[in-house]
Order: C-alpha cells, then sequence, then structure tokens
C-alpha cells in the first residue's frame, strides 16, 4: 500500500485540479487494496440444528456423527478452504461444526456464524480420522480468541462424550504470533492448565 501512495504522489507534484486523471489512478488503485467488507451468514435457531454433530461411544474413543456419518476432519491452514471442520461449543453445550469444505469465495460463514454472533463456551477447529473419531481440536477463531482455560473446558466436553484425551491432542494458536501452532498432549495441557 506504500508504495502505491508513493509512486503516485510523485504524480501530484501539482495542483490536483492540473492532474485529474493521476488522481483518479490513485485513488482506483488505493481502493482496490483496501480490504472489503464481508458480510457474514448468521444461521436462525432451525438453520443451526442442520449443523449440530451427536456422539457415537466406542470403546476409549468418541466417534462424531454430522448429518448421520461420521465426520472426516483435517485442519487447513490455507487460504482455498476457510471455515472446514470449524466448531463451536454452545452455551447449552450443544456442538455445532461445519463439516463440508468450503471454497474460498464462501468464506463467510464463520464461528460466529453458527449462533448469529453470541456467545459461545468454545470455537476452533476439529480434526478426526476417516472414521469420524476424534484425534485433536485447536482454538483457531479470529471471533472469540478462546483462551487456555476455555479449551482446557472444551478437552473436559470431549472427555464427558466419551474421548480419551491420552490419544487426542491439542493446538493452540496465538494470534500475531508467527510461526508453526503448538501442539500439545490433550491430556497433559489440561494437567498443565489445572496448575
Amino acid at each position: 500500500l506504500f508504495s502505491v501512495v508513493e509512486s503516485y504522489s510523485r504524480e501530484f507534484s501539482m495542483a490536483p485540479e492540473d492532474n485529474k486523471d493521476a488522481f483518479k489512478r490513485y485513488f482506483r488503485r488505493l481502493n482496490s487494496l483496501l480490504p472489503r467488507e464481508e458480510t457474514v451468514a448468521y444461521l436462525s435457531e432451525s438453520g443451526v440444528k442442520e449443523f449440530e454433530v451427536s456422539f457415537e461411544r466406542v470403546a476409549e474413543k468418541v466417534r462424531l456423527l454430522w448429518k448421520g456419518r461420521p465426520l472426516s476432519a483435517k485442519f487447513h491452514r490455507d487460504d482455498d478452504l476457510k471455515g472446514d471442520k470449524i466448531f463451536v461449543i454452545s452455551q447449552d453445550l450443544k456442538l455445532y461444526c461445519h463439516g463440508d469444505k468450503m471454497p474460498r469465495e464462501s468464506a463467510c460463514f464463520h464461528h460466529s456464524s453458527f449462533l448469529s454472533g453470541a456467545d459461545v463456551l468454545f470455537a476452533g477447529q476439529l480434526e478426526t480420522d476417516e472414521d469420524g473419531f476424534l484425534t485433536g481440536i485447536s482454538n483457531e477463531s479470529g471471533h472469540y480468541e478462546p483462551n487456555s482455560r476455555a479449551a482446557a473446558f472444551a478437552l473436559e466436553y470431549f472427555q464427558s462424550k466419551g474421548a480419551n484425551l491420552s490419544n487426542i491432542f491439542y493446538e493452540s494458536v496465538v494470534k500475531g504470533q508467527s510461526g508453526e501452532p503448538r501442539r500439545y498432549n490433550a491430556q497433559a495441557f489440561i494437567e498443565s492448565v489445572e496448575k
């Protein structure tokens, strides 16, 4: 953005009325670099039910079912797939997840979309194996930015549904911090938060 301002500012050595074309080009280019407003989709009470996840206990694992089938989810960190496998835990302890891949053009579905911007207990991404068994969660949410205590709660929530935390990971994403997110064993993470 600075380089655009700098290059066009050279064209304004005379008054703007003497150089109207350069002035118009400058503002057109500047406008093209500014972030676009994005309309965020909000679900109705009946619409959010489509995204509710149910649980099936199998031995010391928990299978997540979305729309009646095992949820297969992997983390995505690229800009081509936004919102893939994002989830929230609502105040009434229901889990909502977007279980479909969402192309970049559909990036208006966010964590806040599930409950129309209302408070949640946790928001992030989840990961399962191909059979829908939970393998890990992250706190990656730009809107809610859950802290360590909220993450510990979310892990205990999954444990209450039948997940064995010693077989699950928790990935901590710190907004504004460069590099790879930090990955923990879920059980060890909870124990470190409780200290």
